[in-house]
């Protein structure tokens, strides 16, 4: 991943997200730790850049059947995996909303899969939104 795609990533720009797509193949481009574009924006929590990664992305999923939504790092982690366990609300439902268009062209219905992609740990996405409230909801009681 290339230093400039990493800082449009960091800094939120869906403008420059945009441009990069049109210039470079930036949907198979990964990290060292093998995060694809839609980790790093998850991680960064850029909810605009991730809607127009996934807008982007959705013309290329037409076309190969292939979706970032299923893609995992070097631990087996979904940008899915990655918001839950960060507990970003906002961004799980913004990957949801991309869900069905997915569906219509891939060979598995995505949302199931999704659901019951477990990282190298084995945690599904819902283990890590549990184990992320959980571990709220202790640090709130330990500031009471």
């Amino acid at each position: 991943m290339d230093q400039e795609l990493l800082e449009v990533l960091r800094h939120g720009d869906e403008y420059k997200i945009k441009q990069l797509a049109l210039r470079q193949d930036i949907f198979s481009t990964s990290s060292p730790g093998g995060n694809a574009v839609l980790h790093m924006a998850v991680r960064f929590r850029n909810q605009q850049v991730i809607r127009e990664i996934l807008r982007q992305q959705d013309f290329i999923a037409l076309r190969l059947h292939y979706s970032l939504l299923r893609q995992k790092n070097l631990m087996d982690e979904t940008p899915l995996h990655i918001a839950a366990r960060i507990g970003d609300r906002a961004i799980v439902r913004e990957i949801m909303k991309y869900v069905p268009a997915v569906n219509q062209v891939g060979p598995a219905p995505v949302l199931e899969s999704l659901f019951w992609m477990t990282d190298i740990e084995g945690n599904t996405p819902l283990h890590n939104a549990v184990t992320n409230c959980s571990k709220k909801r202790k640090n709130r009681e330990t500031k009471l």
